[in-house]
C-alpha cells in the first residue's frame, strides 16, 4: 500500500500528513479521543495520496497502548486497501442517477432534480430554463444502421450536452 521505506512510516507521523486534507480533521479527532481515553479503537476510511501520487483509500484501525500507570505507549495502525470496493461503490452511486450509455441523469434523477428546481423558482427569483430535446428519425438509425449505431448517437449527444451545458 505504501510506497515509503518501512523505517519512514514506524513511528512518525506520515500516515495522518498521506490523508487527504478535507478528511485530515477527523483523523485527528479520532487520534485525539484515543490519546484521552475516550474511544478504545479509531476506525476509519481515509482517502491517501501516495509519494507516487496515486490516490488509494484506506480503513483503517487504531488502538493506543498504554503503559502500567496509563500513559501512551504506542500506536497499532492496521490499514486494509480497500480501494476497489470505493471504486466500485461509487460507480453504483453513479448508476443509481445516470443513464449508463449516455451518462445524463436518468428518468428518477431527472424528475427528482425538476422538482428541486421547480421548488427553488418559487421560494426565490431565480429563472430556471427546461430545455426538451428530440432526436428526428431516431428509430430509423437503430433499424437501419443498428443499436450499435444508435446507441453511440445517443453517447454523443449525451457528451455534447455535458460539454456545453451546466
Amino acid at each position: 500500500i505504501f510506497d515509503q521505506p518501512r523505517e519512514q512510516l514506524v513511528g512518525s507521523r506520515a500516515f495522518t500528513a498521506m490523508v487527504d486534507p478535507a478528511q485530515a480533521p477527523a483523523l485527528a479527532r479520532g487520534m485525539d479521543e484515543l490519546l484521552r481515553g475516550a474511544d478504545a479503537v479509531h476506525r476509519g476510511e481515509y482517502r491517501v495520496v501516495r509519494a507516487d501520487g496515486t490516490r488509494v483509500w484506506l480503513d483503517m484501525t487504531a488502538s493506543l497502548v498504554r503503559d502500567g500507570d496509563g500513559g501512551p505507549r504506542y500506536r497499532l495502525v492496521q490499514v486494509l486497501d480497500v480501494t476497489e470496493r470505493k471504486t466500485a461503490e461509487e460507480r453504483l452511486r453513479f448508476l443509481a442517477d445516470h443513464d449508463p450509455l449516455s451518462g445524463v441523469f436518468n428518468r428518477r434523477r431527472f424528475e427528482q432534480e425538476l422538482q428541486r428546481e421547480l421548488d427553488l423558482s418559487t421560494s426565490t427569483p431565480r429563472r430556471s430554463v427546461l430545455l426538451l430535446l428530440d432526436v428526428d428519425r431516431f428509430k430509423a438509425i437503430n433499424d437501419t444502421l443498428g443499436h450499435a449505431a444508435g446507441d453511440a448517437v445517443i453517447a454523443r449527444l449525451g457528451d455534447a450536452l455535458r460539454s456545453r451545458l451546466r
